[in-house]
């Protein structure tokens, strides 16, 4: 049941109900067969209007809880824990230090090829040519102030 709460106190008022349909471990829902599977939500007669749901309806802000339960209910350990995040989340760790380590290794082969090719030598002219030529130069005279300061 999903109840309403006043600040930390609950009022014990129903929003929703959901019920467990059929019998199945894991993704076991998943699979057609025949009785139905999956989660039953009903709202009681008080909490429902004919109103447009909204993203503020609880009876919308309910069924975005269940669905998470369900999903998360999926992953779920024998003893009620989620394992399947601990290995995803080291997994990711080690990924994200490999491919550090690998663009470093790629980086320092490439500045090597470049060292020996001479290419560095060649890219330094080429940026200080295309500076020279994008840059401001300097101007050739210099003008004088209009006003000399008097002190």
């Amino acid at each position: 049941n999903i109840t309403r709460y006043q600040g930390d106190i609950p009022t014990g008022e129903v929003i929703a109900m959901a019920t467990r349909q059929g019998h199945w471990k894991k993704t076991g829902w998943h699979s057609c067969t025949s009785p139905t599977r999956g989660w039953l939500l009903e709202f009681p007669e008080e909490a429902t209007s004919n109103a447009v749901a909204t993203a503020q309806d609880l009876r919308v802000a309910s069924t975005a809880v269940i669905n998470m339960m369900a999903y998360r209910d999926e992953s779920a350990g024998a003893d009620g824990f989620q394992h399947v995040g601990q290995g995803a989340l080291y997994w990711s760790i080690v990924k994200s230090i490999l491919i550090v380590v690998f663009i470093a290794l790629v980086g320092i082969v490439v500045l090597l090829i470049c060292r020996r090719k001479g290419v560095d030598k060649k890219l330094r002219r080429f940026c200080f040519r295309l500076e020279q030529v994008i840059m401001p130069k300097r101007p050739a005279k210099v003008r004088q102030p209009a006003l000399n300061p008097t002190y």
